[in-house]
């Protein structure tokens, strides 16, 4: 499967258990690019080609949750729990909500991504800017 993909450049304070940081499985974290319109900084897009993602149903109510639920069934957290997941053969966690939307999408060191600044747009807004 290959995704469009656009990532926020800027490192997420550390919220600990109130998103669930303290326990979630490590990699890089993006979102699926749902048009074509170029990106803006702090944001970064590219492509991924994922061959066994392991799917999660979300809801709003279980944004969070889910990443205790997984940690709890693997016996693990962060960079253990990506190494066990990684260890069935998982190369990614796509989350999926009821209208199979996808929401948080994490790609682990086996997955095959690039990403890339939009240095033309970055280009056009300096010069815009001065």
């Amino acid at each position: 499967m290959l995704l469009k993909i656009i990532k926020n450049t800027e490192s997420a304070p550390n919220m600990g258990s109130r998103f669930g940081q303290d326990v979630e499985p490590k990699g890089t974290y993006v979102i699926e690019k749902t048009n074509d319109l170029p990106v803006q900084s702090p944001w970064i897009e590219g492509n991924a080609e994922i061959k066994k993602p392991l799917y999660i149903a979300v809801t709003d109510d279980t944004l969070v949750s889910w990443k205790y639920d997984l940690s709890n069934e693997y016996k693990a957290k962060g960079q253990k729990l990506t190494n066990k997941l990684m260890g069935k053969g998982y190369d990614a966690i796509i989350t999926i909500f009821d209208d199979n939307s996808t929401g948080e999408i994490i790609l682990f060191p086996n997955s095959s991504f690039m990403l890339i600044k939009n240095l033309l747009r970055e280009g056009l807004d300096e010069l815009i800017n001065t």
